[in-house]
C-alpha cells in the first residue's frame, strides 16, 4: 500500500501497534486520522513528510513510553521547523534513514522532554557532529556510529 485513505487510517485507529512499512505518501486527511491512534505508529518509507501531517501527528497523545512513532523519511532533511513541529509532543520519536539534519535542529529536538532517535544519517555538517557527541544532549540518540557518518559542510 503506497497510500493510505482518511477512512482506512480511521478504521485502523482502535488498532495497538501500526506499522505501513510500504507507504510512501500521506495525506493531512490520513494523517488527522492516525493522530487518535494510542499505539506505537510506524509510517516506514514516506518519500516526504510535510509541515501539515507533521502537525497532525505530533498531536498523538501517548499514555505509555512503549508507544513511539517511528519516521522513516528516506532522503529526508530534518529542518528546524519540523523539529518545533514535535518539539511539545509527548512521543518517543524514530527517524530512520534521514538524510541529514541541521544543528539547530537538533538543538531543538533537545529541547523536548521525551526522547529523539536518529538512525542511517547519510551525512552531517561538523558543528551538528559536535554538537551530537558534546555530551549536552540527554534526550538525542544516535542509533550506531556517529565515525560512520559523512562530514559535510
Amino acid at each position: 500500500m503506497s497510500e493510505l485513505s482518511a477512512s482506512t487510517a480511521a478504521a485502523f485507529s482502535e488498532a495497538n501497534d501500526l506499522d505501513f512499512g510500504g507507504l510512501t505518501a500521506l495525506s493531512v486527511e490520513a494523517a488527522t486520522a492516525l493522530s487518535k491512534h494510542k499505539g506505537m505508529l510506524a509510517l516506514q518509507g514516506l518519500e516526504s513528510l510535510s509541515l501539515d501531517v507533521a502537525e497532525c501527528l505530533a498531536k498523538r497523545s501517548i499514555d505509555s513510553d512503549k508507544k513511539d512513532l517511528k519516521l522513516s523519511t528516506k532522503g529526508c532533511v530534518l529542518n528546524t521547523e519540523l523539529a518545533r513541529v514535535f518539539q511539545e509532543s509527548n512521543q518517543v520519536i524514530s527517524y530512520n534513514y534521514t538524510e541529514t539534519i541541521s544543528c539547530e535542529a537538533l538543538e531543538v529536538f533537545n529541547k523536548r522532554s521525551r526522547k529523539t532517535v536518529f538512525c542511517g544519517f547519510k551525512y552531517l555538517s561538523p558543528k551538528a557532529i559536535s554538537f551530537l557527541t558534546s555530551g549536552a544532549c540527554p534526550n538525542l540518540k544516535v542509533a550506531g556510529k556517529i565515525e560512520d557518518i559523512e562530514i559535510r559542510e
